[in-house]
């Protein structure tokens, strides 16, 4: 990782700010809460449709009450709206503990979407590895 340091001054103050430079840009976003999905799905669709920012890993994790919107019986135009986003490269994982507690298992997830064991000890991967978190 390089910086690129930058001198900002005043009359009578001066600032220094380190700018990163070819850094990946990588982001898992967060839901647990079903009335927050689209809310969620919005926040992964601005940014790459922004052309300012460059998402270069970007993970999606739906654990608790909104996991079964990966499910085959999740809502069909939130569904559409993932597969959209899977088409543009986006990751999204769904914990089995989640699924299990509601009475579903792998077999009923939508396509492209992973099981993980935990969606925590995936988030807590995903950051040790430089992921920022994003959540609602």
């Amino acid at each position: 990782m390089s910086y690129i340091p930058a001198v900002f001054s005043t009359p009578t103050v001066t600032f220094t700010y380190a700018a990163r430079v070819d850094s990946d840009v990588q982001t898992v976003f967060h839901n647990s809460d079903p009335a927050e999905n689209g809310h969620v799905l919005a926040n992964v669709e601005n940014p790459l449709a922004d052309d300012s920012v460059e998402m270069d890993d970007v993970a999606v994790l739906l654990n608790g009450d909104a996991a079964p919107l990966l499910t085959v019986e999740g809502d069909d135009e939130l569904a559409e709206r993932v597969a959209d986003l899977q088409d543009d490269g986006v990751d999204f994982f769904v914990c089995q503990n989640s699924l299990h507690a509601r009475d579903l298992d792998a077999s009923d997830v939508r396509e492209r979407v992973r099981v993980v064991p935990s969606g925590v000890g995936l988030l807590t991967k995903l950051q040790d590895e430089g992921y920022a978190y994003i959540t609602p």
